[in-house]
């Protein structure tokens, strides 16, 4: 019997992520990966989201698969991955304090699976609370034209603009195809309407300014559920959330947000 190539692994692997709603995937070469968290900052600069979430010191992607040559990350965009959680959990609901992360696992742990026929450590990470928790996905696409310039906080895509996110990185020994990133940041030529739709007064071409926005959330309505300059971004604007989604995603970040800050 014919072992299958990389290639097939790669074809039936990109097959199943778009059966599965996870629609947007990018491939990365261990030596970016290692550079990447090498100049990952250390420190929270003042009033930015860049440092909201850092890798720890000692994290290394090899106590997770020491012979891993490619990061695949894998992600959301538009309705289709929220339109078959919704259906599912009408179906099952789940008991899950979160039950989206719990949702993702179980998509996720599928698509690893038949992977390991080649690649026995073929393992997934993700950016959510769990035994396995990613570094966060801003440290392993740092120096990427990707992270270049986010005037809202959110890293937009080429393809599917701001209207995506990632959901697990899978670390494997297979030789994917590494991804070709856009050669400047997709925000460079934009005229940036983001910036004047801000009521807060948080975006900007320089990048974005994570405490005005959170101020202005917790002392009024206008931004509590939804983002007026997320909204306002030209680029994907089919893969647009829905109120829906949009308020499960601000309601909980807002809740986040209550948490850290304490009470009034």
């Amino acid at each position: 019997m014919a072992v299958p190539s990389s290639r097939t692994h790669w074809h039936l692997f990109q097959q199943r992520a778009e059966a599965a709603g996870l629609n947007v995937r990018m491939v990365l070469a261990r030596d970016g990966v290692e550079q990447s968290l090498g100049s990952a900052p250390r420190s929270r600069p003042a009033g930015s989201l860049t440092g909201a979430a850092l890798p720890p010191s000692n994290f290394r992607p090899s106590d997770l698969h020491p012979g891993y040559q490619r990061v695949v990350l894998l992600g959301s965009s538009g309705k289709t991955f929220w339109a078959r959680f919704r259906a599912h959990q009408r179906r099952q609901p789940s008991s899950s304090p979160n039950p989206l992360d719990a949702f993702t696992e179980r998509r996720v742990e599928r698509l690893v699976k038949p992977l390991r026929g080649a690649d026995p450590e073929a393992i997934a990470a993700y950016p959510f609370q769990h035994s396995r928790r990613l570094v966060p996905f801003l440290a392993l696409l740092q120096g990427t034209t990707l992270l270049k310039t986010t005037p809202f906080g959110v890293i937009v895509h080429p393809e599917h603009g701001p209207w995506f996110a990632w959901r697990a990185a899978i670390f494997t020994a297979l030789p994917f195809p590494v991804s070709t990133l856009p050669r400047q940041p997709v925000c460079t030529p934009c005229p940036a309407p983001c910036v004047t739709a801000c009521p807060a007064g948080a975006v900007s071409k320089e990048g974005f300014n994570w405490r005005a926005c959170v101020d202005f959330r917790l002392s009024g309505p206008t931004c509590r559920l939804t983002c007026l300059a997320r909204l306002a971004c030209p680029i994907g604007e089919k893969y647009r959330y829905g109120k829906e989604q949009m308020t499960y995603h601000y309601g909980a970040s807002l809740n986040m947000i209550r948490k850290e800050s304490g009470p009034a």
